[in-house]
């Protein structure tokens, strides 16, 4: 009972003594406590309002994607619709631009009638019963490997042929339920049917009568591409979406379900995501009309929901700093009152602190000493030399000499000065130096010398401690070795490597972009001044911005000599603030000749299509004037004898208002000219062809080159007449022939020629064409001399390169010696330029001759 009597005495006089630091605890916390509340409510409020207007965001986006999906099959039915009668051509033009616009369509097909297939002639009766579960797709356009093809039998599943059938009663558009895509994959979706009809007339009101039914257009939807498609516009936010058909009984009801891109993908099975869905009371649901279905999409947040992520952690923020300041408070009080107690203590520590010092000298690493001032005896060393230099205190303070004969002999002088300078000078001095141990073994020494004086002034005695440094030594040398190896990477580096401020002054440079020496190197200087004058400013407020918001930038520039160079400004950060820049500068001109070629590459392939689709068209209105001009010309040489016996008989007569007598035997050329041009036209084409094709053109034939070259001039005829009067052709006899495509040596003729034309100031310049042969090279040469303006040095170093030209604004393209000059390579030969400003130009191409082609 005394005890406890005593206990409760003790905590009242505990109570008593600390009740202001209770107080403030108690209320502090409670304060706390209210904040963290109020806060954690008003967040979770303001969440439910974002997930609500982030979740009606998606159920638009997505709800328009589905009702937008549908648009390609009406499309299609009102093209079916009209055309009446339509080619599998006919429906692929139509229905394969459909594809690319509309990801979520995984294939597009019509079906018509068993009766109509051979035909296609949508002309069959509406018939009001059910289709022949054996009808199969006609035409199909689809995407990649599918199951989904020509001859398919479209009412094989049970949900297809359902949704066919509600097509054809309620002649509408109709949704089947949800099916497997494809057979090797794990993605579903539904099919869209859509029946077309074609309207009759009464013979005798001449009115529209009735619809009869023509035929199906089918599509197959990709609910997992849809959704996507139409989800990625927005940014992710951690929202799940779950599409359910309300139309389908309790188990058909799950379509698809899309998960956040925010949390990683896993394969979770629908049962699981029905009741997610389900068991969440945060959600929003919206249901969209699907042709003949109700589809329903339900959003809900997951764990990774983002909302208000600035504000998620302010409740604990608040919490944590009551709590904190609560604490501070508290502390401080018992702080004061502990000070109260340290005050009656004090008097207590000054006694023991003589004691604490000796223990401390006596135990610590370093060694304390103290020696005479005129320093032939040791008042003090502590126990630490002995386990430093190897030798006993006892020995030490017996022979004081002993300490000066272990110090390495080129450094006894300076820690002799360092005595010195401290006993007359008064000042402290620190002085490194080695010694020799009793063990053999050098280490490094550092020693901080201090004078004691008298009241008078007078120097009474010196101290000191000795620190033992030998490790810190070496770890300064193997640093200053380090910084060496950093120091000459950093200046042999191909790159240019600046530290700048602010205003883009130069702190650092690594190498000769500026002439000084290492130590001083562009300091001072303004690192845009050595950009180019156009790209400073750009430089500067990039500079400016990476200071601002610490983020990296790149600045790409081109130097006076062409070439390519790419700055990257990266940030320096200390203590959360942008303190310097670090400026690199690399040459990426290789980096950007290669992703020209390639963008050269890939323009030259789309016109290697552009062309292979001309020549097509081309080529069947040609294919006519070839069968024409055949027929034409056996029917004027058979009635050239009736003409001429007709001339006779009557005299002169017109055709076509020229006269038979002077035209008539021109007018047999000109229909033979019919049928060469045709077949010329024929050959361009083929060309075109290859111009497509990867494969390479048939180089075989044997050419005469001065035929090629006279067939070029006279192409060029109403050119020459236009450019000059001084147009020469000068061709070798006995040239020997040249072996390759006689077309395409031909278009390089063309090319060539033309552009020497072309390049003419004025009719009075000439143009001369020259062949000729090597026969010691076994080549044949053709050569074309204009007096035209002529080319620069740095222009005729491109001047075969796609695209490249220097007359784009008369309509140049850059094309032509780009192709000549492949074309010539091809055939084995080259194609050389040489050119004088204001005097003009010479063009030299070298082609094997037939004999040594053959051998190559």
């Amino acid at each position: 009972m005394n005890n406890l009597s005593q206990k409760l005495i003790s905590l009242r006089k505990l109570l008593a003594e600390y009740a202001v630091v209770w107080l403030v605890l108690t209320f502090g916390l409670a304060f706390s406590m209210a904040a963290f509340w109020m806060l954690n409510k008003q967040f979770n409020i303001q969440q439910n309002l974002e997930f609500t207007w982030v979740a009606q965001n998606r159920n638009r986006l997505l709800k328009q994607g589905m009702e937008h999906v549908l648009e390609p099959v009406r499309m299609t039915k009102d093209f079916v619709q009209s055309s009446g009668k339509i080619t599998e051509d006919q429906f692929r033009q139509v229905a394969a631009p459909l594809l690319g616009r509309f990801p979520g369509i995984e294939m597009i097909g019509l079906m018509f009638p068993t009766e109509q297939k051979n035909s296609v002639q949508l002309n069959a009766a509406f018939i009001d019963q059910p289709i022949d579960v054996s009808q199969m797709l006609t035409y199909v356009e689809a995407r990649g490997n599918t199951d989904y093809k020509s001859e398919y039998n479209i009412a094989s599943l049970p949900a297809f042929k359902d949704a066919i059938q509600r097509a054809q009663k309620s002649r509408e558009l109709t949704v089947s339920e949800r099916i497997a895509l494809h057979s090797e994959d794990n993605k579903f979706g539904v099919m869209v049917v859509l029946p077309f009809y074609t309207s009759t007339f009464n013979s005798i009101t001449t009115k529209k009568d009735t619809k009869e039914f023509d035929g199906f257009v089918v599509a197959v939807l990709n609910l997992d591409e849809l959704a996507h498609v139409a989800i990625s516009y927005l940014e992710p936010r951690g929202v799940d979406l779950l599409i359910q058909d309300e139309s389908a009984n309790e188990e058909f009801r799950f379509l698809e379900f899309y998960a956040s891109r925010l949390k990683p993908i896993a394969k979770i099975g629908k049962i699981h995501v029905q009741q997610q869905f389900a068991s969440t009371e945060t959600k929003i649901t919206q249901v969209v009309q699907m042709a003949d279905r109700q589809w329903s999409i339900t959003a809900i947040p997951n764990a990774r929901f983002r909302s208000s992520e600035a504000f998620a952690m302010g409740a604990w923020v608040v919490l944590g700093a009551g709590f904190l300041l609560t604490t501070l408070l508290c502390t401080y009080l018992l702080r004061m009152k502990q000070g109260m107690q340290e005050r009656l203590s004090m008097s207590r520590e000054l006694r023991d602190r003589e004691a604490l010092f000796w223990q401390m000298t006596e135990s610590v690493d370093d060694v304390f000493w103290a020696i005479t001032a005129d320093k032939s005896r040791y008042l003090y060393i502590s126990p630490a030399f002995e386990s430093i230099w190897g030798i006993s205190c006892e020995a030490l303070y017996s022979d004081p000499q002993l300490f000066v004969n272990t110090i390495h002999l080129d450094d006894k002088s300076r820690w002799f000065d360092a005595m010195k300078e401290a006993h007359n000078q008064s000042i402290p001095m620190e002085v490194d130096y080695r010694i020799i141990g009793f063990d053999g073994k050098q280490r490094w020494i550092r020693d901080s010398i201090f004078p004691v004086v008298d009241d008078l002034g007078g120097i009474i005695r010196l101290v000191g401690v000795a620190e033992d440094i030998t490790e810190k030594k070496q770890a300064d040398d193997a640093l200053r070795d380090s910084e060496n190896t950093l120091r000459t990477l950093f200046n042999q580096s191909p790159d240019t490597i600046m530290t700048v401020d602010k205003e883009g002054d130069i702190l650092l440079i690594n190498r000769g972009a500026i002439s000084e020496p290492s130590s001083t190197r562009g300091r001072g200087k303004n690192s845009a001044d050595l950009l180019p004058s156009g790209d400073r400013n750009n430089y500067l407020e990039s500079l400016a911005r990476v200071f601002k918001d610490g983020e990296v930038r790149h600045l790409p520039y081109m130097s006076k000599d062409s070439s390519w160079w790419e700055i990257r400004i990266v940030p320096i950060i200390e203590n959360d603030q942008v303190m310097a820049a670090m400026v690199i500068s690399t040459d990426i001109t290789e980096k950007r000749n290669l992703q020209a070629q390639a963008i050269r590459n890939a323009r030259l392939a789309s016109i290697g299509v552009l062309a292979t689709g001309v020549a097509h068209d081309i080529n069947n209105p040609n294919n006519a004037i070839q069968t024409g001009a055949a027929l034409l010309s056996h029917v004027w040489k058979d009635a050239m004898p009736v003409l001429r016996e007709y001339y006779k008989e009557q005299g002169d007569f017109s055709l076509a208002g020229l006269s038979f007598a002077d035209r008539g035997e021109t007018l047999n050329r000109l229909i033979s000219e019919i049928g060469d041009n045709s077949r010329r036209i024929n050959a361009i084409v083929s060309n075109l062809k290859h111009l497509g094709k990867n494969k390479p053109s048939d180089l075989n034939e044997e050419i005469h080159i001065n035929v090629a070259l006279k067939a070029a001039s006279g192409v060029l005829g109403s050119n020459i007449d236009n450019y000059t009067n001084h147009w020469t052709m000068k061709l070798a006899k006995e040239l020997p022939s040249v072996k390759g495509n006689l077309q395409q040596i031909e278009q390089v003729f063309i090319n060539v020629m033309l552009n020497a034309l072309q390049s003419l100031p004025s009719k009075d310049k000439s143009v001369v064409v020259e062949s000729m042969a090597d026969l010691t090279a076994n080549v044949v040469l053709i050569r074309v001399t204009d007096q035209g303006i002529g080319i620069s040095e740095e222009d005729i170093l491109r001047i075969t390169e796609p695209f490249f030209t220097t007359r784009l604004e008369s309509g140049g393209t850059g094309l032509g010696l780009s192709i000549s000059s492949t074309i010539v390579e091809n055939h084995g030969g080259s194609i050389l330029f040489n050119s004088t400003i204001g005097t003009g130009t010479k063009v030299t191409i070298e082609l094997p001759n037939f004999n040594a082609a053959s051998h190559l």
